[in-house]
């Protein structure tokens, strides 16, 4: 069974392209803002095992979704990957110490995105079995 992928990204070619290559390999759904992505985790049935979201976001920056989604119940253990086509450490530090377990800078290659993200849940599969 595919794992399941949540993308946020506000850019219409971005989630295109997103849904493209990680379609292969996981069960991605893309939205385009934090609150649809909210709204989708409250109406699931499933949450997602892993959320990809854009740095930059109407509303919404990408420290915040981490921070709120480890103070939600239910949603502490996923694990959050932020994007973002400036790199700078400061958005790198803000994001992990708001909870997120990745910061990829754009561009980025595909196959390797999708390597991290079997990394990425594969050890959080590991870290849920041992608590």
């Amino acid at each position: 069974m595919k794992k399941k992928v949540l993308v946020i990204d506000d850019n219409e070619m971005m989630r295109s392209f997103l849904q493209h290559i990680l379609g292969g390999s996981f069960d991605a759904t893309v939205v385009s803002s934090g609150e649809e992505a909210f709204e989708l985790l409250e109406s699931a049935d499933e949450i997602p095992d892993l959320v990809f979201s854009d740095f930059d976001l109407d509303r919404m920056s990408g420290y915040e979704l981490p921070i709120y989604l480890k103070n939600t119940p239910g949603y502490r253990h996923l694990p959050v990957v932020i994007m973002s086509g400036k790199g700078d450490s400061h958005k790198r530090l803000i994001c992990k110490a708001g909870g997120a377990v990745d910061f990829i800078t754009k561009p980025f290659n595909p196959a390797e995105l999708q390597a991290r993200f079997r990394q990425i849940l594969a050890e959080s599969t590991v870290n849920e079995t041992s608590e």
